[in-house]
């Protein structure tokens, strides 16, 4: 395992009692495993920089071997002892097990708070102590395969998907928070796919696990021209990934540093038809939570796809994904209720994100911008932006008037769906004013 896919895993086992370091080698070595021992806690940290063990069995009433260091650990080494082992690079992820006569529930909290893994009251039955030790190797196996999967996945590597389907790796496209984004060939339809994986680190995190398969879900589910579309879900003990159309294209983002201010009337187009996939998904009952140019892809057509459901939520969704004090999204494009970190958001929302993103194509500026994080926050929260139209002659009263209340601070200010954007939109495109704002 730590060396290579055939060896041995290997387990350092600190016992200072030599009748149970020997019955505990001996029913090991038997199932398999290559085994080092060590009786004093001294000893133990020696071997196991040179072991590098995949499992280490510890003894909580364990001597240090120097006076002063026990002294200063106290009586039981063992806690002490787990700590040092978890702040070292290779002790993160090894599964720690304590194997004691030590007993009583408040031992067994102290145990797995100093972050053993795992309590083993002695006697114990030597068939438990396997399959204990079993069960800990192989999730850590399975971890290191996934992170192999997910974070080393080569031009050419195949990973298969649901009722036989074979995606091939073309290239990497990028890294998201939790995990990669490849390019890839679904081989027997010969189409260029999406491959978003999940990082093993989160695989054991059921709040992450959950919120990346909260997203791939909601991918898979929509059906609109200006959404990205999700093709399938991929969940196995060692890997997570969903499927999903690749968009190629140049973004929003882009397109603006390239060429500067966007010609009002095809800034206009483009967002009408970003705002009908907002659209969609209020029909669906969901928003999007991370509108912003960076994640609207334009073909040479300028057919617009909004991607990215990495923040999508249920409107009325039960419980949270984003930890109190922390900011999901991009701040220069967060509306103030999720700067101010409320959770029942609406599509209002992904309005005030999209005004943004249109204040940008029609100046070629971010309506706020700051040197901190915090500065961008408090000109969002008490500032309104300086009007499109003071700041390029060439945008009409009429646009102007319209980001601007989508951008409204208040969000009963706003606009209070899709549909009206679109409708003022399409007025002013056929040159009348409109009628929402």
């Amino acid at each position: 395992m730590n060396s290579s896919p055939s060896s041995k895993p290997k387990i350092l086992l600190a016992e200072d009692d030599p009748h149970v370091q020997q019955m505990v080698t001996i029913l090991l070595e038997e199932a398999g495993y290559d085994i080092r021992s060590a009786d004093t806690g001294a000893g133990c940290l020696a071997i196991f920089d040179e072991f590098a063990p995949d499992l280490v069995l510890l003894d909580i009433y364990l001597p240090f071997e120097r006076q002063n260091e026990a002294t200063d650990f106290g009586e039981r080494i063992g806690f002490e002892l787990c700590r040092r082992l978890r702040r070292h690079p290779l002790g993160i992820e090894m599964p720690i097990l304590f194997l004691t006569s030590l007993i009583g529930e408040e031992r067994v909290v102290e145990g797995l708070d100093a972050g053993a893994d795992d309590y083993i009251v002695k006697p114990f039955r030597p068939k438990e102590l396997l399959a204990r030790i079993r069960c800990h190797v192989g999730r850590l196996d399975r971890t290191r395969r996934a992170e192999r999967l997910c974070d080393g996945l080569a031009p050419g590597a195949r990973i298969e998907g649901n009722e036989g389907r074979i995606y091939r790796i073309d290239s990497k496209i990028g890294r998201g928070g939790m995990g990669v984004v490849y390019l890839a060939e679904e081989l027997g339809l010969n189409r260029q796919v999406a491959i978003k994986t999940l990082d093993a680190k989160y695989l054991r995190e059921k709040k992450e696990l959950q919120r990346f398969l909260r997203e791939a879900k909601a991918t898979c589910e929509l059906d609109h021209p200006n959404l990205a579309r999700g093709l399938e879900v991929v969940t196995r003990d060692d890997l997570c990934f969903y499927a999903m159309e690749f968009v190629p294209g140049r973004t929003v983002s882009e397109l603006v540093e390239r060429e500067g201010p966007v010609e009002q009337r095809r800034a206009c187009r483009l967002m009408l038809q970003v705002g009908r996939g907002l659209a969609h998904l209020e029909s669906r009952s969901l928003i999007h939570r991370d509108v912003k140019p960076e994640n609207i892809i334009l073909d040479d057509n300028d057919h617009a796809t909004l991607v990215d459901f990495g923040l999508s939520k249920p409107v009325h969704g039960v419980g949270s994904f984003t930890t109190e004090g922390i900011i999901l999204g991009t701040p220069y494009y967060l509306s103030p209720e999720q700067v101010k970190g409320q959770r029942n958001l609406d599509i209002r929302s992904d309005l005030f994100s999209l005004g943004t993103t249109f204040y940008l194509m029609l100046t070629g500026s971010k309506p706020f911008e700051g040197e901190t994080t915090v500065g961008i926050i408090n000109q969002r929260l008490f500032q309104d932006p300086v009007p499109v139209a003071r700041r390029n002659g060439l945008v009409s009263p009429s646009i102007s008037r319209i980001v601007q209340k989508m951008m409204a601070r208040a969000i009963e200010e706003r606009y209070s769906s899709p549909k009206q954007v679109i409708h003022d939109l399409g007025l002013v495109l056929n040159g009348a004013e409109p009628v929402c704002v």
